[in-house]
């Protein structure tokens, strides 16, 4: 493993805009040919040599999967491991927003929090967050079509995390493993989103495929979802919680065929089968 050490010459005192600081960008690159690498400090035009150190080999790598880049203060870099298609990128504390941002592959490892749009549009490899994170994971951008949100690859979050995960996501595997806020899954077409703990209102809003794991409670429940089952387990990838789950279809307005699972223990309100279940007719 060929590692490089980057950190900011200077605190950043505004937002930087960062594309290029990525393994599969440094491979078969000099240190000099990387200084020339083009970044925006609060809109303007900047080399990474004007803006960070670097240490690394003298030698360059010319296999992408074998370079770690390790980031320190990096709370105002935005755009981190933009389009990154293979190797390790490992922040050492906090990180801006759009961090992942059409991500490919490789893994993208953030040691502290992480800003809004993590993973935004995401189309492979592994992001983990070993804090918490902003609004919108793995998510299209407001006005996009639903789908073009996440379309591959794996979000994990050990912490908590903000409104609209997952909003218009085609496929891959979002998990947080605490608490989470409003319109988890809006708009989402396929995939997977796991929480661990509560939630709050709208959950698959206008969702028209995919599965929403909800280990906790939920913050009021759409009535465009109906109780189609209960179960014993509910999981996405290797996180399984066992004990029994509502199983909900919806969003019913758009015709939406999304499975919704809420862990009847935490939500006696909406627990009852009586209340719940259609009788048949």
């Amino acid at each position: 493993m060929v590692v490089y050490y980057v950190r900011p010459k200077e605190k950043f005192q505004v937002p930087v805009e960062c594309r290029y600081l990525r393994p599969d960008k440094f491979s078969g690159k000099s240190l000099e040919e990387i200084y020339e690498f083009i970044a925006y400090e609060g809109g303007v035009k900047r080399k990474l040599g004007d803006l960070f150190d670097i240490e690394g080999p003298s030698s360059p790598s010319l296999n992408p999967e074998d370079i770690e880049l390790r980031i320190k203060d990096a709370e105002k870099i935005r755009y981190l491991g933009y389009r990154m298609t293979s190797g390790t990128l490992i922040v050492e504390g906090d990180v801006g927003s759009l961090a992942g941002y059409r991500m490919r592959g490789g893994n993208l490892i953030i040691e502290g929090n992480a800003g809004s749009w993590l993973g935004a549009r995401m189309r492979g490899g592994n992001v983990e967050v070993k804090g918490s994170a902003g609004d919108f994971i793995g998510a299209a951008f407001v006005g996009d079509k639903p789908g073009y949100g996440m379309r591959k690859g794996k979000i994990l979050v050990r912490g908590d995390a903000g409104s609209n995960i997952g909003a218009g996501m085609k496929s891959g595997a979002i998990i947080v493993l605490g608490n989470a806020s409003h319109l988890i899954g809006a708009h989402m077409v396929g995939g997977s989103i796991f929480i661990g703990g509560n939630a709050g209102k709208f959950v698959g809003a206008r969702a028209q495929g995919g599965k929403i794991v909800i280990g906790g409670k939920v913050d009021g429940l759409l009535p465009s979802f109906y109780i189609d089952d209960v179960v014993n387990k509910a999981k996405v990838k290797e996180y399984k919680l066992e004990k029994e789950f509502l199983l909900f279809r919806g969003d019913s307005v758009v015709d939406g065929k999304a499975r919704l699972y809420i862990a009847r223990d935490a939500n006696p309100e909406i627990s009852s089968l009586k209340d719940l279940l259609v009788a048949e007719v």
